[in-house]
């Protein structure tokens, strides 16, 4: 896993091999803020503002970086709101990808944060490293070096670091080995194909209780689950818990690790006899333990928030070291946030099978839907071709959903993150404001579409009919003249042509 990800870096999103969006959405980023900001103002009830260094937030894994700058573009609107100046706080997005790095430094949407001074960035791996290294400020980040909370964010990490896996069989603890049959054969080269190659078995033998001798805490764990269970299947993130104690040694004060993964959070769901379940989606991952996690939490002296529906099988949570206050706004924003609803309730609202709702009768309940999902830009780009096809179909547009879908426009691109090379956004936000009559704001994003996408001869095509229809034919005429370079036989455009010279 660890080479795969150095290796390939942000392609892996680009190119849409590994899913990323119930764990990339506002919805998830808004909850994030809510939480740090919540957690600065107990701090700050009980030791006052910060004077002397901000608090850090390290993003483990970032990845592309869209949640890094989802969850930047919230915090700048809290801190205008507050009005915090912007040194109390300093924001490090990390990866094992040095080709991530080179992706962060340039890309439209993180530039200027790392422009003003809030983001830096480091390759740095949470199970191995003991220091990190920041590429733009050249600051080295080392055992206490952080005096004020640390902020970790873990999303989608867990279940991708290593997993030790036992089964209880009538109150007796058993270790699950993995087996790569076929490890000979299959090429370790192309690792695209290795994980969908690999043929794997899981063996089995009873073991002695003190597992881990180095760690009573975890052997602690496992007798609890030995004796409260019949018969169960359940996994140790391992992964996990060196991540949270590398983590922890930066800073002597507290350290907030928000995570969101695939998980169970309480041992009556463990499967009783079932093997591991690992997901393949171009690289593998697993169920995350996050039952585990808060005993492990709590042992130590922690804090731990969990999401009140336990059955969901995406899970947000809150695991707080060190604290010497009350966390009471904290404790009231994540329950305020995560009780009932949660980010996997908002996709199983808008998506069926990975696929968005369609038969809506009415372009008022498709606009309804985006306003409950925040106008969250991917989930918007899904349903953007229903929304065209209820105004060229001349639905009743009301003022009140002209509005929304307006002001829902201008946040989805406020949040607008290229990564996905076949989500043209610019293009979709144009097509819609085209098919409501508004063709200059139209333009202005068709334009935006060929600088960020390139030249394409379906926006040109588009261009020339908002020229068109704004009466400007010698601008309609060089959009038409642009669009037959890419493609001279395009009869579309040929036609439109025809149709400007009578």
């Amino acid at each position: 896993m660890h080479e795969y990800y150095a290796e390939l870096g942000t392609e892996v999103w680009e190119e849409e091999v590994v899913p990323q969006q119930i764990t990339n959405n506002i919805y998830l980023a808004n909850t994030y803020a809510k939480l740090i900001i919540a957690q600065m103002q107990d701090y700050i009830s009980a030791h006052g503002k910060p004077i002397d260094a901000p608090f850090y937030i390290l993003e483990i894994g970032a990845g592309h970086g869209r949640l890094s700058f989802y969850l930047l573009e919230n915090l700048r609107q809290a801190f205008e709101v507050f009005e915090w100046p912007k040194r109390w706080l300093k924001f490090i997005m990390t990866d094992i990808s040095l080709k991530s790095l080179e992706t962060w430094k340039t890309h439209h949407a993180l530039k200027p944060f790392i422009d003003e001074g809030w983001l830096d960035i480091a390759v740095y791996n949470a199970n191995r490293d003991s220091e990190i290294n920041l590429v733009i400020s050249g600051q080295k980040i080392k055992t206490d070096s952080i005096n004020k909370p640390l902020f970790v964010i873990c999303n989608y990490i867990f279940d991708t670091l290593i997993q030790d896996a036992f089964q209880v069989i009538n109150h007796r603890l058993h270790e699950v080995g993995l087996v790569i049959k076929n490890e000979t054969q299959i090429e370790k080269g192309d690792l695209k194909e290795y994980f969908k190659d690999a043929q794997y078995e899981f063996v089995k033998r009873p073991i002695d209780i003190n597992y881990y001798p180095e760690s009573p805490v975890l052997n602690k764990i496992l007798q609890a689950y030995e004796v409260e269970c019949e018969n169960a299947a359940f996994l140790m993130p391992l992964g996990a818990f060196q991540c949270i104690e590398n983590l922890r040694k930066f800073t002597q004060q507290p350290v907030i690790f928000l995570v969101s993964d695939k998980g169970v959070t309480d041992k009556s769901l463990f499967d009783p006899d079932e093997d591991p379940d690992i997901s393949f989606h171009g690289s593998v991952s697993m169920t995350v333990n996050f039952d585990a996690l808060r005993r492990y939490t709590e042992l130590c002296g922690g804090n731990c928030l969990l999401m009140g529906d336990k059955g969901a099988d995406f899970q947000v949570a809150n695991f707080i070291f060190n604290a010497d206050y009350k966390i009471s706004n904290t404790t009231y924003a994540f329950a305020n946030s995560l009780s009932c609803f949660s980010p996997q309730d908002l996709f199983d609202i808008c998506y069926i099978d990975d696929e968005p709702i369609t038969n809506f009768k009415s372009l008022e309940s498709i606009v309804n839907i985006l306003n409950l999902a925040e106008w969250d830009p991917n989930i918007f780009y899904d349903y953007h071709e229903q929304i065209i096809e209820k105004l060229e179909n001349n639905d009743d547009i009301t003022v009140s959903v002209e509005h929304s879908i307006l002001n829902g426009l201008e946040r989805a691109w406020r949040f607008f993150f290229k990564l996905e090379k076949s989500q043209d956004l610019a293009f979709a936000i144009g097509a819609t404001l085209y098919n409501m009559g508004f063709n200059e704001r139209a333009i202005e994003f068709y334009n935006y579409s060929l600088e960020f996408f390139g030249k394409d001869k379906d926006t040109y095509f588009n261009l020339t009919l908002a020229y068109q229809a704004l009466e400007n034919y010698t601008k309609a005429h060089e959009m038409i003249n642009e669009s037959l370079k890419i493609s001279p036989k395009d009869k579309a455009m040929a036609e439109l042509q025809s149709e400007l010279e009578v």
